[in-house]
């Protein structure tokens, strides 16, 4: 008898623990203000700014295992101008 009522004490305060824990959890869900700048700033698909200079180095992987070549390509853009990016 007393096992039952240990356990069902213990079930009952892990539950409080539990039910505390989704409060914290579901007030502290939203983003700063820096934050949801940057999201906005990411998901605008209108991107106008131009480049000086773009730079595009590839470089060739042979894989031996499987006989196959992979092209990895970097590309770097700096300054401000006309190109692309």
């Amino acid at each position: 008898m007393r096992k039952n009522v240990l356990g069902l004490i213990a079930l009952f305060v892990v539950a409080i623990v539990a039910a505390w824990n989704v409060s914290l959890n579901s007030q502290n869900n939203q983003l700063s203000g820096i934050s949801l700048a940057n999201v906005e700033a990411l998901a605008e698909e209108n991107n106008d700014h131009k480049y000086e200079n773009k730079r595009i180095n590839e470089i060739t992987i042979h894989d031996d295992a499987t006989g196959t070549y992979k092209k990895i390509a970097v590309i770097e853009c700096e300054g401000s101008g006309n190109l692309d990016c």
